[in-house]
């Protein structure tokens, strides 16, 4: 092949890299000679492109790979010429670029704006110049306008004023506004800008524009409204109002958007909502809002799950009845709805204004409806109002509750199917390779590889379609597979790629690349075996009968398999008594392994010599005799409560071991690891799966009759109080919905971290296994109500939280209301002296539960309730409750 040889000037200074006279060259050619260079300049930047993207030879025409100089002068060269995405491609300097677009004035800027924006908001400078200068037009995306509010985020802009970039841009007056109808990015957004940019400030600047005749306050006001009526995400929403209030509108500035303000009682925000009830009552208290239009817009309001809105919504109804009293019966039929929020207050005044306003015979059979929605306080009230007669019997069938059957681990139903033929194990791993949190088809998959090996021709042309998707695995899980696969198919065995944090390795990792590497070593001789540590059975269970079936095959087939994998065996053997399965250990070949098999089956045998396998079998064996807690302790480090922020809460669990074991079993060695890890701050909280949600749930599958160590890591992370979902924290609370797990003293405290922590999506799923633990007969009640008051004490003084869990338990199965009931008189005993905030919603309940007849108050509730120290409606809840 030729290599490329410069016959021009042009040429020479691209190919030798002139970074100094590349811009003589371009500055001294005519027009004439710029349209006689196009042919030439579009072939020599082809060749250097396409040089530059090869990572070895062949080069090309090129000869090798271009230079840093060389690239600089061709896209210096390219931009002249008007190929901008070849300058972009050549050579990413956003600054350079600029200069040079703005320099030589090139077709296609627009180009070159629309690669700079790609980078992020925060290149909005770069943007600026550029539109300035003449050379581009001013984009219309939400990227460009995001970048508008970082305009002054840098204090060396500041000292130019306000009016210079207008004065500079003229055409930024009609822009700048759009940065109130977008919600922006993580980087730009008005709701963080707010706290970082101090006195510059967006809602300051707005107001200082204003100030110097930039923006009128009608478009301010008019611009704000109609961001509010777009529905943006919370935060943005609360900046909208808090701007809003900034601005103070007055009654005549407010007047022209009376019918807008009343639409905003439609947003599924509540901020904006609040924002709309505050701008409604100025304007009605002025007498501009009609009677019967404002009661038709509050119908919307009436339904809303907020008490405050409902509260203010009734408040306005009273004014518009006072006004017009005509229309006392429709408002009354406009409010019942109001009768299913979950506050007994809001029902109450509800009730109130229903016996004050009236209500025709329609809106009387409605009131039927909601007999089960309102409070059991209230009913007699409902019934009076309904004109229903009153019950024979004030008693209440008690609730029951039968403790559904329990599923053991063995159980049928929860067996993992092994993968009988070659399709199924492409499917399978093609499904895997994007579900590889999946653990039991992950299992699935490398036991039915490593059993498939060797593959013949058709195998293999059957995966090339799966195989070509290894590049681009996105989980460690997937790629662990993928290894695999690749060892059966080209024989090349590559290196793991171990994951790491701020603590070092993951060592859930460490233990699954172990695994895999034993199970590759298991698939190179080609026996057709399944690797002795794969699950027969969901959450890693292995059945013991099955395992032993294993060992003999192996044992037939000459195969001896590492300690690791023997003891990673053990360690899942289900704690199920079998004499058969006893029976039939005794008859495979004496070893090492095939004893500490009989002694984890319960085997009567001498003591063996330690190792990781004795300690394995040892462990295994103390679940099965019902003693596994002794293993362990653990003890709460919290710090004391005043220093505890409203951010967060330091709580940390450490495991002191007292295993009889020197040398400890494969799982335990990473439980040690795990605790001797330094812990020099809140955010440090090193756990054995990390912050992967895979490796979380591998974790769990390690020793599935015993995790302590799980959900002590769990109880760690949930304990933190932090405000957002972590979603990496969800499957610790997701495994106390198994039939199959014990709920164990730490167990028991991470369902109680889960049902006060803030995070909705980690209470929903404590509630739930609240519920579920009930209903199985899986809950140690006591246990649990011992659990709520220190867990609520390092994460949250208040009983908002765990009271809306309760309510929302009673919500899903009614049953599970003596638990809730026990539940709250725990909590009351917290201080008794000073009670939390939240103590009137726990009272409340607690008057239902015993008003439906499913729980009574014992002399020792009896006790804890007088002891209350309370005014207000808390004394009312309080005399309420002791007069049951």
């Amino acid at each position: 092949m030729t290599s490329f040889v410069p016959s021009t000037a042009l040429e020479r200074a691209v190919h030798a890299g002139d970074r100094y006279g590349i811009a003589g060259v371009l500055h001294a050619m005519t027009p004439e000679q710029l349209d006689a260079e196009k042919a030439r300049v579009s072939r020599m930047l082809k060749l250097i492109r396409h040089a530059a993207k090869r990572k070895q030879e062949p080069w090309g025409e090129w000869g090798g790979p271009p230079t840093h100089e060389q690239r600089y002068a061709a896209a210096a060269t390219a931009m002249v010429f008007g190929h901008m995405n070849a300058a972009i491609e050549l050579y990413w300097h956003v600054g350079t670029l600029v200069a040079w677009a703005i320099e030589f004035k090139p077709p296609g800027v627009d180009l070159l704006v629309e690669a700079i924006l790609k980078e992020g908001p925060h290149v909005i400078e770069d943007v600026q110049r550029l539109i300035v200068a003449g050379v581009a037009a001013r984009p219309a995306s939400e990227v460009y306008i995001a970048g508008l509010m970082l305009l002054f985020r840098r204090e060396h802009d500041r000292p130019r004023g306000l009016e210079a970039p207008f004065k500079e841009d003229p055409g930024l007056k009609d822009t700048l506004l759009q940065i109130l109808d977008i919600e922006g990015t993580s980087v730009a957004n008005l709701a963080s800008l707010e706290k970082q940019l101090g006195e510059w400030r967006w809602s300051n600047v707005l107001l200082q524009l204003n100030a110097l005749g930039v923006y009128p306050r009608a478009e301010l006001l008019d611009r704000t409204i109609a961001a509010l009526e777009r529905d943006l995400k919370e935060s943005r929403s609360n900046w909208l109002r808090a701007f809003h209030q900034k601005l103070a509108p007055t009654i005549p500035e407010m007047s022209p958007h009376c019918s807008r303000y009343l639409a905003l009682f439609e947003s599924r925000m509540p901020t904006t909502v609040t924002l709309a009830l505050e701008a409604v009552q100025q304007l009605d208290d002025a007498g501009l809002i009609a009677p019967d239009q404002l009661l038709g817009a509050l119908r919307r309001v009436l339904s809303s799950a907020v008490k405050k809105h409902v509260e203010a919504a009734l408040k306005l109804l009273d004014r518009c009845v006072k006004r017009d009293p005509a229309l006392a019966t429709g408002a009354a039929a406009a409010i019942v709805p109001a009768l299913a929020h979950e506050s007994s207050d809001v029902q109450k005044q509800v009730l109130r204004r229903l016996d004050e306003w009236g209500m025709d015979e329609a809106t009387r059979s409605m009131l039927a409806k909601y007999h089960n929605a309102i409070s059991p306080m209230h009913r007699d009230e409902l019934r009076r109002l309904g004109g229903q007669a009153a019950p024979v019997s004030d008693s209440v069938e008690p609730l029951v509750s039968r403790p559904e059957e329990r599923v053991g681990p063995l159980d049928p139903s929860r067996r993992i199917q092994p993968i009988a033929a070659i399709d199924e194990l492409v499917d399978r791993t093609s499904y895997v390779f994007e579900h590889s949190f999946e653990l039991d088809e992950w299992e699935r998959v490398l036991a039915g590889l490593v059993q498939a090996a060797p593959l013949s021709e058709e195998a293999c042309r059957r995966f090339e379609p799966v195989a070509a998707r290894l590049p681009r695995l996105q989980t460690p899980q997937a790629w662990e597979i993928g290894r695999v696969l690749l060892l059966l198919l080209k024989s090349d065995r590559l290196r793991a790629s171990p994951t790491s944090s701020m603590w070092g390795p993951n060592l859930a990792d460490q233990h699954l690349t172990r695994r895999v590497e034993d199970a590759m070593n298991l698939a190179i001789l080609g026996k057709g075996l399944v690797p002795l540590s794969t699950p027969t059975h969901m959450r890693g269970f292995i059945d013991a009968r099955l395992l032993i079936e294993r060992v003999r095959a192996h044992i037939d087939a000459g195969v001896t398999d590492s300690v690791h994998e023997q003891a990673s065996a053990l360690l899942r053997l289900a704690p199920v008594a079998d004499e058969q399965a006893v029976e039939a250990a005794r008859a495979l070949p004496e070893s090492e392994f095939t004893l500490a098999l009989r002694y984890a089956l319960g085997d009567r045998i001498s003591r063996l010599e330690e190792s990781a396998l004795f300690a394995a079998a040892a462990r295994i064996r103390r679940v099965l005799n019902g003693n596994s807690r002794r293993r362990h302790e653990w003890y709460l480090r919290g710090i004391q409560q005043e220093e505890i922020t409203e951010d967060f809460a330091r709580i940390t669990f450490k495991r002191v071991e007292t295993l009889p074991e020197a040398i400890p079993d494969p799982v335990a060695a990473l439980e040690l690891e795990n605790d001797q890890l330094d812990r020099r701050g809140w955010f440090q909280r090193p756990t054995i799966g990390g912050r992967n949600e895979g490796f979380i749930l591998y974790h769990s599958t390690l020793v599935p009759s015993d995790l302590d160590c799980f959900f002590a890591d769990g109880v760690t992370e949930l304990a933190h109080g932090q405000r957002s979902t972590v979603r990496q924290n969800l499957p610790y609370l997701q495994l106390l919905l198994d039939p199959t797990v014990e709920m164990s003293p730490i167990a028991t405290l991470l369902l109680a971290a889960g049902l006060v922590t803030g995070n909705a999506g980690e209470t929903a799923i404590a509630v739930d296994a609240l519920v579920c633990t009930h209903r199985e007969g899986r809950l140690d009640v006591s246990l649990l109500a011992k659990s709520l008051p220190p867990v609520l004490k390092v994460s949250s003084q208040e009983l908002t939280r765990p009271a809306k869990s309760f309510r929302e338990a009673r919500r899903i199965d009614a049953a599970v209301s003596p638990v809730v009931f026990e539940l709250i008189r725990a909590l009351l005993e917290i201080k008794p002296e000073e009670p939390p905030r939240g103590t009137n919603a726990l009272l409340e309940l607690a008057v239902e539960i015993v008003a439906e007849g499913a729980a009574t108050l014992t002399e020792q509730s009896r006790q804890t309730v007088a002891r209350l120290v309370l005014g207000g409606k808390g004394a009312t809840l309080r005399k309420a409750l002791l007069s049951k």
